[in-house]
């Protein structure tokens, strides 16, 4: 059954600090948070990098660009709630724990882009494999929007199924 309440839900990005408070480790949890800061500024540069390339460069068709953007874009989301995530715990603040719920829901959905994302790949070449004929030398816009509009509500409803459920 699926539960109201915002402490019985389930996330994956979840770090029980309890048990971290209770052996003395916060020193220990702080320092792999501050790697973790350092980690996800290099990851930043290099999103921040082939997101140029993704757009500036054309060396793929289209639509294909299209979904590597929106890819591009999901990790953008994950990486972005986890850096807020990882501010809240460094500096903890009564008046921001509203924000972690949030950023776990961002991060969630994010994650089950990134797990469903191949699928929709397959079904772009499949559609350019249909439209032999032309596909290459035209955009085709329609193709990468039916396929996101399909893809982004199994993604959501999905992702709050298992939040939730």
């Amino acid at each position: 059954m699926c539960s109201e309440n915002i402490a019985h839900v389930r996330f994956m990005t979840f770090i029980n600090t309890s048990f971290i408070e209770a052996e003395n480790l916060e020193n220990v949890f702080n320092v792999l948070l501050k790697v973790e800061v350092a980690l996800l500024a290099l990851s930043w540069i290099e999103f921040l990098y082939t997101f140029y390339l993704l757009i500036f460069i054309r060396a793929m068709h289209f639509n294909l660009t299209f979904l590597f953007i929106n890819y591009g874009g999901q990790y953008f989301g994950s990486m972005l709630s986890r850096c807020i995530i990882v501010y809240v715990q460094l500096y903890p603040d009564k008046n921001l724990e509203y924000i972690i719920p949030l950023a776990n829901y961002v991060r969630t959905v994010c994650l089950f882009i990134a797990m469903y994302i191949l699928p929709i790949f397959m079904v772009e070449r499949c559609l350019a494999s249909f439209f032999v004929k032309n596909y290459e030398k035209s955009r085709k816009i329609w193709v990468s929007l039916m396929i996101l509009s399909i893809f982004h509500p199994l993604v959501f409803a999905s992702a709050i199924a298992y939040i939730q459920c």
